[in-house]
């Protein structure tokens, strides 16, 4: 199985030597668990928080003070990420960059990242790295669906993850990220403390 799970905190401490050698020990791509897809009404005239693509915005122009120490995202007025209630939020699992074959999300035991819930048939969707570092999903015809930035994927159909997309399995969902962008983000984390 190669799909494994890394501890942010130990991808953290890894940060101290610098990136080339973060890269060096993850060369390959990270998916975290971020939460249980709920509703939460939100105030119009609530401030709402600015969604940042870490590795495309220089270090140095962030409001480092506006950085919250979670990986919550809201992406509509209703629609959010929590971490409550979510056994796996705060897991991340690491997919090395030579690894080409399909890994199988479900719940059935046996698959390669077991999610241990209702909503997510036995064998729900595949990941899959080509090139390294392209993810690719497939919903394998499950029940609830497979979604990549809340949009459902047609079962059967291999769909290309952009880097930071959430992939949501039944009411599990994960963040793609590259090793550059967790680096990055994990960065910006630091700095905000």
């Amino acid at each position: 199985m190669a799909l494994r799970l890394v501890m942010l905190e130990q991808a953290r401490s890894s940060m101290a030597f610098g990136p080339e050698q973060f890269f060096d020990e993850y060369p390959g791509v990270f998916l975290l668990a971020v939460g249980l897809v709920a509703a939460e009404p939100v105030a119009p005239a609530a401030p709402r928080p600015r969604v940042r693509r870490a590795v495309t915005q220089e270090l140095e122009s962030l409001d480092i003070e506006e950085i919250e120490d979670t990986f919550s995202m809201p992406f509509t007025q209703r629609l959010t990420h929590s971490l409550n209630d979510h056994p796996l939020a705060g897991c991340t699992f690491f997919l090395p960059a030579n690894e080409q074959s399909p890994q199988t999300v479900g719940r059935k035991p046996g698959c390669d990242l077991t999610i241990p819930d209702t909503s997510v048939s036995d064998h729900h969707c595949q990941i899959q790295l080509v090139d390294g570092s392209d993810l690719f999903v497939t919903d394998l015809g499950s029940t609830n669906g497979t979604l990549v930035n809340l949009q459902r994927l047609s079962p059967g159909e291999a769909t290309a993850v952009e880097d930071e997309a959430i992939v949501t399995v039944g009411r599990y969902s994960f963040q793609y990220f590259s090793a550059r962008s967790l680096y990055a983000a994990l960065n910006i984390l630091e700095q905000s403390r």
